[in-house]
């Protein structure tokens, strides 16, 4: 499979492709993502703690997981990809509930610049087998505390989940 990201315009359309770290270097390319909400039957959802190993954003606190689609991978195959690779599961039937915008400075060397589709999915499993390469920790949460966690932990929280949690409330979309 082609490991290319997915650039885009600014109406989500595919107009090129470019490996992960060019995506990322200077003021970056505008390129698709996602962050993954997984739920389970209590009414909590997952976040993680990104791994120290992780080029942006290490050890802050994310959604269940945040990845970008490869050329010729749709958004659902990608998370199915990517809940396998980082959390060592396997989940199914992931849906798109929006989309945002946004540009952020990592450091001098690099950005995120992104569409971010926000995906979620039901997982009624206790076990989570975490890579020690993505993840440092996780949690399960109510909405509500989750929230207030990142509310609270502003500053370890990674800046695309608390535009996507922002979003949600603003939107008025219910996640559990």
């Amino acid at each position: 499979m082609n490991k290319n990201l997915i650039l885009v315009n600014s109406k989500d359309e595919t107009i090129g492709e470019t490996n992960v770290l060019d995506a990322h270097l200077g003021n970056a390319k505008l390129h698709r993502a996602y962050t993954a909400i997984l739920k389970n039957n209590k009414n909590e959802i997952l976040l993680t703690k990104r791994s120290l190993k992780k080029p942006l954003w290490p050890t802050y606190w994310d959604g269940s997981f945040s990845s970008h689609p490869r050329v010729g991978e749709t958004l659902e195959q990608s998370c199915e990809r990517r809940a396998k690779e980082e959390l060592g599961i396997e989940v199914k039937n992931f849906k798109d509930l929006f989309n945002y915008s946004y540009h952020i400075k990592w450091n001098t060397v690099f950005s995120e610049r992104e569409i971010n589709h926000i995906l979620i999915a039901e997982y009624n499993n206790d076990f989570i087998n975490p890579n020690p390469e993505e993840v440092d920790e996780y949690q399960w949460m109510s909405w509500g505390k989750a929230v207030k966690f990142s509310l609270d932990k502003k500053n370890l929280i990674a800046p695309w989940w608390e535009i996507a949690i922002e979003q949600t409330i603003a939107r008025r979309i219910k996640m559990i």
